[in-house]
């Protein structure tokens, strides 16, 4: 009886200790499935996350080559990226050049991505803005400027030129040169060569402006010069100092747009000096600077010396107030040669020397004695 029930315990125990492993076994098993399905569902949740993400940054303009997700209305994909319908790659998407799409167009072609209106067709001419234009009534097409100008007295260039000789003195445009006065003057021009295969080579008389070489640096040559561009009309692309003289600018204001008829356009050759390197250069101009060479070539240190007129000195120009002659003093004037080893320009002194010496961006020593070529 003793031994069943010692028996009959041994069993309980044995029952027991399995019901209670069995029971912890449960639990676990329970337990992991629970932390499997949390991280399942987290996982999930980011990843729907991600891709909200993704899609909201591709719907607003992708930049990234991963992206793969629709663009919004009005964007399509184009390089892995999303563009606006409007931009035209110039035969991408079904967007080629078309005449029709310009009016008056002659020929459209492919300009940085897009089309662009290259010719137009007769009577109608390419404005700075890249539209055909036609000029109608009192006025007539200005190549230099672009645009239609208003006419007005037409100018006879071979009977302008006929009969000059080096040394002589004509009238030809007109510019501010009387400080408090409204109304511009006629310019005088000097006649420095009649024997230049360009043309007749005109330089004004007076020092009729003051300008810097460069308006925002001193690292400048002629040809990226911001003096180049106003002297010549030209856009921000063609000066380092980044200014737009289109509008506002020598030649417009100078001369008519028949006079402008009669200045040859030409290539100026220009040195300048780069840390002892000589740098060489050609420039396409209208309007210009003497060269160091020219300077030399057409003048003395005597008749080297130039006088400035009074709207000039009023403009910021330094003069010599020791020699004046009614309102018009000695003064500096500009070449086109820069030395970059000093950060300065060369000049024409009051003495009437070629001499390097005043930085590029300061206007009070850069007289302008404008140079053209009028045409044979």
């Amino acid at each position: 009886m003793r031994i069943s029930r010692q028996l009959y315990s041994f069993f309980a125990i044995i029952l027991a200790t399995s019901l209670f492993t069995a029971c912890d076994d449960d639990s676990g098993s329970s337990a992991n499935e629970q932390n499997e399905q949390n991280e399942q569902n987290e996982q999930n949740e980011q990843n729907e996350q991600n891709e909200q993400n993704e899609n909201d940054h591709c719907n607003g303009g992708c930049t990234c080559s991963h992206c793969k997700c629709a663009c919004d209305d009005g964007f399509h994909f184009y390089e892995d990226d999303c563009e606006e319908d409007t931009i035209n790659h110039c035969g991408s998407h079904g967007n080629a050049c078309s005449t029709e799409s310009f009016p008056n167009s002659k020929t459209v072609a492919c300009v940085e991505g897009k089309c662009a209106i290259e010719t137009c067709i007769n009577d109608y001419h390419l404005n700075r803005t890249g539209q055909c234009e036609t000029c109608s009534g009192n006025t007539i097409w200005n190549e230099a400027t672009q645009s239609c100008d208003d006419k007005s007295e037409p100018v006879n260039c071979a009977e302008l030129i006929n009969g000059l000789n080096a040394g002589d003195t004509i009238n030809f445009g007109r510019y501010w040169q009387i400080h408090g006065i409204g109304e511009k003057q006629p310019i005088e021009w000097m006649v420095l060569d009649t024997e230049d295969e360009r043309g007749v080579l005109l330089l004004t008389k007076y020092i009729l402006d003051a300008k810097a070489f460069s308006i925002v640096s001193d690292y400048a040559w002629w040809e990226n010069s911001s003096l180049r561009s106003w002297l010549n009309g030209l856009g921000r692309n063609d000066n380092i100092s980044d200014a737009d003289f289109t509008d506002d600018n020598f030649m417009k204001t100078a001369f008519t747009a028949e006079e402008m008829q009669c200045i040859a356009t030409v290539v100026n050759h220009t040195k300048g000096l780069d840390d002892s390197v000589t740098k060489e250069f050609d420039t396409t101009d209208r309007v210009f600077l003497l060269s160091n060479e020219e300077a030399v070539v057409f003048f003395n240190n005597d008749t080297r010396r130039a006088y400035a007129t009074s709207y000039a000195r009023y403009q910021g120009l330094r003069v010599n107030l020791q020699d004046c002659v009614d309102s018009t003093c000695v003064a500096y004037w500009s070449l086109r040669h820069a030395n970059q080893k000093f950060l300065n320009t060369y000049t024409v002194t009051i003495e009437g020397l070629v001499n390097r010496g005043f930085a590029a961006s300061d206007s009070s020593v850069c007289g302008v004695r404008p140079a053209i070529v009028l045409k044979k």
